[in-house]
């Protein structure tokens, strides 16, 4: 008995003794890969743009969230900045801006798209959280302007926070001329695709152009959907 209690002890000892060192061993590791990246990509210079900073003029209120999701905007001096606590309208409804740049990062100019600017003739709710994602998309409709898709993933279509994404068809300041909304009431999606508590619009992104048409394809991410199980979540492509 004594033996084998020994022998237990010793095994135990061992194991943790290895552990340690694969431990150690995988902090040196990520070090050595930490260190390299700064070696080789090391930060020139940054810009932060706030309600205090970058000349933004933007009036914003407590838990608006803006920076919660942010992109590019093509290749324009512009950058797209998702709001989506934004109570303009009703509470968090959301909203999202395009921030026009200098070379470097200084706000010259900006446009808000809300339940009450820019144009936008969306119909947004309480707790929609438009601006939750955003993404910028190819020119769609010819105008020689990049496009813009925002997911709103807390939309009632048909059911509770089913979620929408809305593809925002801008002109040149910003100004919304026509937009899309895509959700279980809108945008010829499958009957039946989406579900109650799916959060489609949570993410969003430009995956290019996958099927030769010459126009942008997109992913929608729906962190809720219970395929295979409770909220295990995908992706729409």
């Amino acid at each position: 008995m004594f033996l084998s209690t020994f022998s237990f002890f010793k095994f135990i000892f061992r194991f943790f003794l290895k552990k340690e060192k694969m431990l150690l061993l995988w902090i040196l590791n990520v070090l050595s890969v930490w260190m390299s990246l700064t070696d080789a990509a090391d930060i020139k210079s940054f810009a932060k743009i706030s309600s205090t900073a970058g000349n933004l003029t933007a009036v914003f209120s407590t838990s608006d969230f803006f920076g919660y999701s942010s992109s590019s905007f093509g290749d324009l001096d512009a950058i797209l900045v998702g709001a989506y606590g934004d109570d303009d309208g009703g509470t968090y409804r959301g909203a999202v801006y395009i921030l026009f740049l200098d070379n470097e990062g200084v706000t010259l100019s900006h446009q808000k798209v809300s339940d009450l600017h820019s144009d936008f003739t969306g119909i947004l709710e309480d707790n929609d959280k438009f601006g939750m994602s955003v993404c910028h998309l190819d020119d769609l409709n010819g105008d020689q302007f990049p496009d813009i898709l925002v997911g709103a993933p807390e939309d009632d279509d048909n059911g509770e926070d089913r979620g929408a994404v809305y593809i925002l068809f801008v002109d040149a300041v910003g100004l919304v001329e026509s937009h899309q909304k895509i959700s279980d009431l809108h945008g010829d999606l499958p009957s039946g695709l989406l579900t109650d508590s799916d959060e489609f619009g949570g993410s969003v992104g430009n995956i290019g152009d996958l099927d030769g048409d010459d126009l942008s394809d997109i992913a929608v991410g729906a962190s809720g959907d219970d395929d295979g199980g409770s909220g295990r979540g995908l992706d729409h492509i």
